[in-house]
């Protein structure tokens, strides 16, 4: 798997939007159609803030509860994020241990 990288100039209160695999930053009052609005960037008092997409929006979350999804369990891929209470681990490197015998 690649990891895209892509840097964004945020001015003033914005929202990043998904469409399909690409990712983009729109102003606050509209997103481009088909688009799936991921969170906001609002300026508050000179700082900017993370806020969910938009109050009653149905954007999709930006995580994964695993205990939530059907199979109780999820893939490990290297560069996942693992949130365990404030403490964050990211995914480095995976082995697979050879047996022996």
């Amino acid at each position: 798997r690649h990891l895209h990288t892509k840097t964004f100039r945020v001015p003033k209160s914005m929202v990043c939007v998904r469409n399909d695999t690409n990712v983009d930053m729109s102003s606050e009052c509209g997103s481009p159609l088909g688009s799936d609005p991921l969170f906001q960037l609002v300026q508050k008092d000179g700082a900017f803030w993370v806020e969910k997409a938009a109050p009653q929006s149905s954007s999709k979350n930006l995580w994964l509860v695993v205990r939530d999804t059907p199979s109780c369990g999820h893939v490990l891929s290297e560069n996942d994020v693992i949130k365990l209470g404030r403490c964050k681990f990211r995914v480095r490197q995976l082995v697979a241990s050879v047996g022996h015998g």
